[in-house]
């Protein structure tokens, strides 16, 4: 069974990562704001640990996809940066230097993590392969070169696994609460985990390999939460209007007092 959450907000009114319901809680954003996710979360975070969720979700949206994300022009609170060139890193003999690009005339390519499947997980420590590269618009790098007399063209970007996992993983979280609210994770470790810089995911997060959950070209963004028996998953694809691979979030067994409840939706 499954289900599909709809561009909409949720109110939660008590911090979905720590629990704490007194002082100021600020909405979250289930797929962070930078990438114009649409889902929020109403009164959901406290100020500590949105300042650690904010963190690590800037590290992944300013090293992965800052390109992407000028390019396409999508939220940031930077509002003087969205039309200004954009830097191309040439190499002309043995030397790399900096070109600045105006928006409309940059290659802009969407680099996907590619990560191993929960299952490959299990069975192998091999480690994840890294990235895959979708050309979307514009020219080429190959076409750029030339243009500035240069043998080679290309763009600067860093990707942390370790912070691209975690920032899935907040997301399936948050997808869970948005769809069902808190009562399915209550007693989980998961949510705070999220906020616990010591934490890891890899056990948890990883490449979906069943058949396609999310549609490929239509909504920028699209997720889905699904069951197997009381097993709570979240199957993400960000970008999904590019072709970009779908996740899989395990979030494991949901509350049992909330699967035997009327309000647990995946009944037969």
């Amino acid at each position: 069974m499954d289900f599909f959450a709809s561009p909409n907000a949720r109110a939660v009114g008590q911090c979905i990562y720590c629990g704490c319901s007194s002082g100021k809680l600020s909405r979250e954003h289930v797929v962070p704001y930078g990438l114009n996710g649409p889902w929020v979360l109403l009164g959901a975070s406290c100020a500590p640990c949105a300042q650690i969720t904010a963190e690590f979700e800037r590290t992944v949206l300013q090293e992965l996809w800052p390109m992407a994300r000028h390019i396409l022009g999508l939220q940031t609170r930077r509002k003087k940066d969205l039309k200004q060139p954009w830097p191309i890193v040439v190499e002309r003999g043995n030397r790399q230097e900096e070109v600045f690009v105006a928006p409309d005339r940059c290659p802009l390519y969407l680099p996907s993590p590619r990560l191993r499947s929960l299952r490959d997980l299990s069975t192998s420590s091999d480690p994840d392969p890294m990235l895959e590269f979708r050309h979307i618009a514009g020219p080429t790098l190959q076409q750029i070169g030339p243009a500035y007399d240069a043998e080679f063209a290309g763009a600067r970007l860093r990707y942390r696994p370790h912070d691209f996992r975690r920032l899935l993983a907040k997301v399936g979280v948050c997808a869970v609460v948005y769809a069902l609210g808190l009562d399915p994770l209550s007693g989980s470790s998961l949510p705070a985990a999220i906020v616990d810089e010591t934490s890891t995911f890899d056990h948890i997060v990883g490449a979906w390999t069943g058949e396609p959950v999310n549609p490929s070209g239509g909504g920028l963004h699209e997720m889905r939460v699904k069951t197997t028996g009381c097993d709570l998953h979240v199957i993400v694809r960000l970008f999904a209007q590019f072709g970009a691979p779908e996740y899989h979030v395990d979030l494991g067994a949901a509350n049992p007092a909330f699967v035997d409840s009327e309000k647990w939706p995946f009944r037969a």
